[in-house]
């Protein structure tokens, strides 16, 4: 945030009622930018904790390219994956472990 170089403001305008800005006026789009996801990552931490950022458990796995990063928003906590897809591919290989397992 402090390489932002910004601030919050609450400000009212145009009939949306009172909201915040992370931005003077007149500023370019990557610096918004770089404000709003910097005080929108130290919100996250600060309200919902560390251990509500980490990386994708499918890109764990021996061999998965993944190498996003999950935000966990969920009520419970339990948030693994970034994406259905990532879910997806880890119930396939979680299947198709208990199968070989099951076989052998």
């Amino acid at each position: 945030m402090a390489a932002a170089s910004t601030y919050p403001r609450l400000t009212d305008h145009d009939a949306e009622g009172w909201h915040l800005h992370y931005r003077d006026e007149n500023q370019t789009l990557p610096h918004v930018l770089h404000a709003v996801i910097s005080v929108g990552t130290a919100l996250h931490l600060t309200t919902r904790g560390m251990n509500r950022l980490a990386r994708c458990a499918a890109g764990q796995a021996p061999g998965d390219p993944c190498v996003a990063v999950v935000v966990d928003v969920t009520r419970n906590g339990r948030q693994q994956y970034c994406s259905v897809r990532c879910n997806n591919r880890a119930a396939v290989r979680r299947h198709r472990r208990a199968r070989t397992a099951s076989a052998g």
